[in-house]
């Protein structure tokens, strides 16, 4: 096997790990190994596909047609599919169809999930004596105390690496010296060096939202640092290498170091069965990190997936920004206490262009039209933007799909700068390249 094929297996077994990780075991299918092996089998085809060229609309349109051919076979595992469209789709900006393609895995594959969350007993939860407070102001008094602060992200939405990014700035202000991020590919050396991500930076870094975040933290004077442990041993194995990794690579080298991990789902419960790495990194480095989860009190495609209590803080508080609910006695609350420090309360996405208006806090961004009919005769093209002073190989500053049938203008948001804006078919196949100006100035 090519270390590029071997690459991109390591990165499939990582992320079905995380999707096995989202849905209820009891609420599993029981999977024949005929199905299995094919249906893994083209996953792995289309990941070494878009490991060569780099193009999600190409994997997701192979995705999807790959739903359609087996969804109907006893047994599919469409789970490990699902996980796959959504995650193309929110690599394409395509944020409302992440959302549903997430919780389509719940119609299918855990029907009851609907049903029972309305009955949480998070439901009842009594807000009299919670106050709302920003969560970046909140995070700015909780880092003098803390050597290690873990965030945590859901894989298709990328706003929650707006906060990561927003706090890698505040935290580097006070003393934090190293970001440790799940995604990183430790074969990619000279990504500081270089100043922004590639291909095989990592997995999530090809998401124009996570790129930008490592942009930022490459800024800052960040050491970056890659954890990810890739092995054939389970999800235990996984997570104590994860832990290993972060204290060999950062705690034994330098002590005192001060660690921002950015991580997936899970991964930083101080609390669950089986454990996870924060749990053994806890364990064994003698640290308690300050857990801080995004991914309980955040929207859904439908208000019908959520958590009522979402619905009921956001009602009471209105939210226009990521916020905290701060106790009494001054203490943050936490949804699930014994599993994360701190739950932050993400508000409701609005939308100008088709386009989340989250994504114009990013670098003072400003909306650019494409213009009509930018794919050409095609159905459906990718469009993206890379900065000229970057290479070819750059990860998109933004990047869209555009189908030829839809009523929006079609708008990428850029930072200030000069851009050469590529565009591709859904197999693939270059369409046009042209270059593109964003003043600071610019609407």
């Amino acid at each position: 096997m090519s270390r590029l094929a071997n690459r991109g297996a390591r990165l499939i077994g990582a992320a079905l790990c995380i999707a096995s990780m989202q849905l209820p075991t009891a609420m599993g299918q029981q999977q024949s190994p005929p199905a299995v092996e094919a249906v893994m089998q083209r996953v792995n085809e289309i990941r070494r596909s878009g490991e060569e060229h780099d193009n999600p609309l190409a994997e997701l349109t192979a995705f999807e047609k790959l739903d359609a051919e087996y969804r109907s076979v006893p047994n599919y595992p469409g789970n490990t599919v699902l996980t796959m469209v959504y995650e193309m789709q929110s690599f394409l900006g395509n944020h409302p169809a992440a959302l549903r393609a997430y919780d389509e895995r719940y119609d299918r594959y855990a029907p009851g999930y609907r049903a029972a969350i309305k009955d949480s007993a998070s439901a009842s939860l009594d807000l009299a004596n919670l106050q709302a407070a920003p969560a970046l102001a909140a995070l700015d008094q909780l880092a003098d105390d803390a050597q290690v602060i873990m965030i945590n992200e859901a894989h298709h939405v990328p706003f929650h690496r707006t906060f990561t990014e927003q706090a890698l700035t505040l935290l580097r202000k006070k003393g934090f010296t190293h970001f440790a991020a799940e995604t990183f590919d430790a074969e990619d050396v000279e990504l500081a060096k270089r100043g922004y991500p590639v291909l095989k930076t990592g997995r999530y870094t090809r998401e124009p939202v996570f790129a930008e975040m490592v942009r930022t933290a490459i800024r800052a004077g960040y050491e970056l640092v890659a954890y990810e442990h890739i092995g054939d041993g389970g999800i235990d194995e996984r997570e104590q290498g994860q832990a290993r990794n972060l204290i060999e690579r950062v705690l034994e080298r330098n002590p005192k170091a001060k660690l921002v991990v950015h991580a997936g789902y899970a991964h930083i419960n101080e609390r669950d069965e089986p454990k996870r790495m924060a749990q053994y990194f806890k364990q064994w480095s003698g640290i308690d990190p300050l857990t801080i989860d995004q991914t309980e009190m955040t929207e859904r495609s439908s208000p019908d997936y959520e958590d009522p209590l979402y619905d009921r803080v956001l009602q009471k508080y209105a939210p226009k920004q990521t916020t905290v609910l701060r106790k009494a006695g001054g203490d943050l609350w936490s949804l699930d206490p014994g599993k994360y420090d701190v739950t932050v309360i993400h508000p409701r996405t609005t939308y100008e262009n088709g386009r989340p208006t989250w994504l114009k806090t990013l670098a003072g961004r400003k909306t650019y039209e494409l213009p009509n009919r930018v794919c050409g005769t095609a159905t459906s093209c990718l469009v993206r933007a890379r900065f000229v002073s970057e290479s070819d190989a750059a990860v998109a500053v933004d990047q869209i799909e555009v189908k030829a049938d839809q009523v929006a203008q079609a708008t990428l948001l850029l930072p200030p700068g000069e851009f050469n804006i590529d565009v591709e078919d859904a197999a693939g196949k270059r369409l046009e390249i042209f270059k593109a100006q964003v003043s600071a100035t610019r609407k």
